[in-house]
C-alpha cells in the first residue's frame, strides 16, 4: 500500500502522526519509505508539524533520519529558525546533538 497516501484534508500517515507525536508510527512509516519531507498544507512538512506541537522526540527522529531543517512553510519559517527561536526546546533538548542549528 502506498504509506504517503492523503486524507481528505491533503495529510499524509506521516504528517498525521508527527503532529500526535506518535514515535512508534513515525518510524514504522519511515522505514516503510514514506516521503519524510512531504509538502503538505501551507507547505508544512512532518518536520514543521513535529516543530510547531512540540513534539520532542519525534523532532530528533525525523532530523537523525534525515529531514531537511531549511525547507520554508507558506509563511516563510523553516524548522531550523523555528528551533533557533525556541531557546527551550534548543537548550533543554538539543544540547547534545550532533547537529548545528546556527
Amino acid at each position: 500500500s502506498d504509506v504517503d497516501v492523503l486524507d481528505y484534508a491533503g495529510w499524509t500517515p506521516l504528517l498525521e502522526a508527527s503532529n500526535r507525536g506518535n514515535y512508534e508510527a513515525v518510524m514504522y512509516l519511515i522505514n516503510r519509505g514514506a516521503n519524510i519531507n512531504f509538502l503538505g498544507p501551507s507547505n508544512v512538512t512532518p518536520l514543521h508539524d513535529a516543530c510547531y506541537n512540540d513534539k520532542i522526540d519525534v523532532i530528533k527522529l525525523l532530523i537523525l533520519q534525515g529531514a531537511n531543517l531549511d525547507i520554508p512553510d507558506s509563511s516563510g519559517l523553516t524548522c531550523r529558525q523555528y528551533i533557533n527561536n525556541n531557546p527551550v526546546i534548543l537548550q533543554k533538548n538539543f544540547q547534545n546533538c550532533r547537529y548545528q542549528f546556527h
